[in-house]
């Protein structure tokens, strides 16, 4: 039976639930489902595991090449992704987006917040008016 790392939850059965990050023991025709549907990654049984203490020795030397790159691309995206903040929240006093599970009233308050009129909408029509 093949060994798979499940990338979200799943249910076995109706009494037996996983969650993302677990690995478990599937027939082979379950793995390659949960394989091509996205849910899971194959485990790799030929790699040895390595402890953190010998990562570190041993990668120290074959990172200080490539160190030097890695922060230029991450800074700018990084940049990038402010920026983009910044555009979107103009002055920074748009009030926060409710989450899905708030109440009616949460989410007539942010209605309002935002310069519209929540009068005779639905919680349904304010989640999907804002989504």
């Amino acid at each position: 039976m093949p060994k798979i790392a499940l990338k979200r939850f799943w249910r076995q059965s109706p009494r037996k639930m996983h969650r993302a990050g677990d690995v478990v023991d599937v027939d082979e025709q379950t793995a390659e489902r949960l394989i091509r549907l996205g849910a899971a990654a194959p485990v790799d049984k030929t790699a040895p595991k390595v402890d953190d203490a010998d990562e570190q020795d041993s990668g120290a030397d074959e990172d200080s090449a490539d160190a030097t790159p890695t922060p230029e691309v991450t800074d700018a995206d990084e940049q990038d992704a402010k920026a983009t903040d910044v555009d979107e929240a103009d002055e920074g006093d748009a009030p926060k987006k409710p989450r899905k599970v708030d109440n009616l009233a949460t989410w007539q308050a942010y209605h309002r917040a935002m310069g519209k009129d929540p009068k005779n909408m639905k919680l349904d029509e304010l989640k999907a008016y804002w989504a």
